[in-house]
């Protein structure tokens, strides 16, 4: 399998790096903190910077599905131009010249389409059905999430409220702690958190572990963070945003596609139960428009 345009190759590297031998991970994080300037570096001179063989270079390229050097430099050229064009960074709103409306859709639609689609090189199949089935044998289900992340997880405790799940969400933290200490084993707590660092985040997944609850986390793919260690089950967006941001409008679209899928894969699951309690919600709440 090698390189196509539709997956960016830092977002590839990233994803394999701790499954990568030592002379690998050396060349894979020099490559990740000096991506801007391996384009013009040549085989012997990224060989020596990152202190390994030119052929364990050629290796790496091998390793990640690019066909050769020149591919890789390529490859990371279009990740640079994509990285100008982002959207999320403030810088780039500035550039935009005459406030050009049309430009700046362009742009945002551009930047979440590409979100949502380098989410299906980071979020493992196998991780969202094990999320399926966790949710679907649960009795109970908290979900949380904190700052930008608390309006996702909101969404999910209703769209799964709404199929008939015993579900409870919170924004404030104390509430949160209550919820999650009367989870017990086969309960599910659903975390939602970009970074994986939250603190609050953090400690709630640690109060649910201890009651023998399933914590499932969707976060950025991190295998480094709190977060992702101390989850059961993870689903994994890609690393989207930038330091300096303004809405984290790339991550969101691309948690609530996850939501999305999770949400339409328990309905097929259930199937005519989830339909009826759609209906006896929907006609409950036009009983009460009256």
């Amino acid at each position: 399998m090698y390189y196509t345009e539709n997956v960016d190759i830092l977002v590839r590297i990233k994803r394999r790096l701790p499954s990568m031998t030592k002379v690998e991970q050396k060349i894979a994080n020099y490559i990740l903190k000096n991506y801007q300037l391996v384009p013009n570096m040549s085989v012997k001179e990224l060989a020596n910077e990152a202190n390994v063989s030119e052929a364990g270079v050629i290796r790496f390229c091998k390793s990640i599905g690019v066909d050769g050097y020149k591919m890789l430099k390529l490859a990371l050229v279009k990740d640079i131009h994509t990285a100008k064009m982002n959207i999320n960074n403030v810088q780039s709103i500035i550039r935009i010249e005459n406030n050009n409306i049309s430009e700046l859709f362009e742009g945002i639609s551009l930047i979440n389409k590409k979100a949502i689609e380098d989410t299906k090189f980071t979020i493992d199949k196998k991780e969202l059905e094990n999320a399926v089935v966790a949710i679907m044998n649960s009795n109970n289900i908290v979900f949380y999430g904190v700052g930008g992340s608390s309006p996702i997880s909101m969404d999910a405790f209703n769209k799964f409220m709404k199929i008939g799940f015993n579900a409870e969400n919170s924004t404030d933290f104390h509430v949160v702690t209550m919820m999650v200490s009367n989870l017990t084993r086969g309960d599910v707590l659903f975390l939602v958190s970009t970074s994986g660092k939250t603190i609050d985040i953090i400690e709630a997944a640690k109060i649910a572990k201890d009651k023998g609850a399933t914590v499932i986390a969707l976060t950025q793919f991190d295998c480094k963070t709190p977060l992702y260690l101390l989850a059961d089950i993870k689903l994994c967006i890609p690393y989207l945003e930038e330091d300096f941001r303004i809405g984290s409008m790339p991550s969101r679209i691309a948690l609530l596609n996850v939501i999305d899928c999770l949400y339409l894969a328990v309905c097929n699951r259930l199937g005519a139960k989830a339909i009826d309690k759609l209906t006896e919600n929907r006609e409950n709440i036009i009983k009460m428009r009256r």
